[in-house]
């Protein structure tokens, strides 16, 4: 797999719902992840804003991160603590 296909799907697995907005750090890291990649497709970056509320805590980020993680074929790539 190429470097840059690493990077989309790192970026996908960031973007997925519960994970990007679970605060903002992870906001940031996606938005980081963004721009990194748009420079390398050589377009705009499209970031994203604040949600209205921080999911936290939930058990449902962790489900979603673990699936998609195993779709991936990833067993660690440093997505917060899951």
């Amino acid at each position: 797999m190429s470097k840059i296909q690493n990077l989309k799907d790192v970026h996908r697995v960031q973007g997925s719902d519960g994970n990007w907005n679970y605060d903002p750090y992870m906001q940031g890291l996606y938005n980081g992840l963004e721009l990194a990649l748009s420079i390398m497709e050589n377009r705009e970056p499209v970031f994203r804003d604040k949600p209205k509320k921080w999911v936290g805590k939930s058990r449902k980020k962790h489900k979603i991160v673990r699936e998609v993680k195993s779709e991936l074929g990833y067993s660690r790539i440093g997505l917060g603590n899951v």
